[in-house]
């Protein structure tokens, strides 16, 4: 599927005498402007996953600079080193293997992508094997685990997949489920799920280089959620989801 979070590190990380990590990060919160309800582009709410990174990288005592990056740039900052970590999940990838060079954390968030495509289209997208060869709407940037199989006509986020739907630029893409629900309902174009593109957790996937933080990190996501605070915090944007309410409107309430 796709880069979600990339955390740009220009930082020295130390042990202090009591063994607590320090380090200075710089995140890019940079994401598809329709990746809702995990990504929103508006720092009042910005999405499940920036809320719940913050609260990690406090947690593991990790000062945290935000910064904005362009997408485009971020997979390639990545290899360079230029960028520590970003939030994926081995089912986007071939075999759900990853690249070498990285560590995964504990699980976040269990995630799922679909086919997507509009009502009365059911019997033409039965399985996967129906995208083979065949143009199939994508999000830029994203990663998607068998992508070799099909064409990729790739658009600028999930909002513009539903439209493209909709205009009959594509007949099928693929989705995550609740952003494409979400979008359905906020153009007033109807959608159908059909059969599961990917499913799998989440994980911040480090740098190797770093996996001296991995620990900290990792006992951070452990403590919030068995303390219930990556459920509250997505238990909040599943009821904005739910009500199909834009996330721009609920400040001003």
């Amino acid at each position: 599927m796709r880069t979600v979070i990339a955390i740009v590190t220009f930082f020295s990380c130390f042990l202090s005498a009591e063994g607590v990590t320090s380090a200075s990060l710089k995140y890019d919160l940079s994401a598809s402007n329709g990746l809702i309800p995990y990504y929103n582009n508006n720092p009042d709410y910005p999405g499940i996953y920036p809320e719940f990174i913050h609260l990690v990288l406090q947690e593991a005592n990790i000062k945290g600079i935000e910064v904005i990056l362009p997408s485009k740039r971020t997979q390639v900052a990545l290899a360079r080193g230029e960028l520590d970590f970003d939030i994926i999940s081995p089912s986007w990838f071939t075999n759900h293997k990853i690249p070498n060079g990285y560590v995964l954390s504990v699980p976040l968030l269990t995630v799922t992508e679909h086919l997507i495509f509009l009502p009365g289209q059911a019997k033409s997208w039965l399985t996967l094997d129906a995208i083979k060869d065949r143009p199939v709407g994508t999000v830029r940037g994203y990663f998607y685990h068998d992508d070799y199989l099909f064409e990729r006509v790739d658009l600028a986020s999930e909002k513009e997949l539903i439209m493209a739907l909709d205009k009959r630029r594509i007949n099928v893409a693929i989705s995550g489920d609740l952003p494409a629900l979400y979008w359905s309902q906020q153009l007033n174009i109807p959608i159908q799920l059909g059969p599961i593109h990917s499913t799998g957790f989440t994980h911040i996937r480090l740098r190797e280089e770093h996996v001296n933080l991995l620990p900290a990190l990792n006992k951070a996501i452990e403590k919030l959620q068995q303390q219930g605070v990556l459920d509250v915090i997505v238990q909040r944007y599943m009821q904005i989801v739910s009500k199909q309410q834009p996330l721009d409107s609920i400040m001003t309430q």
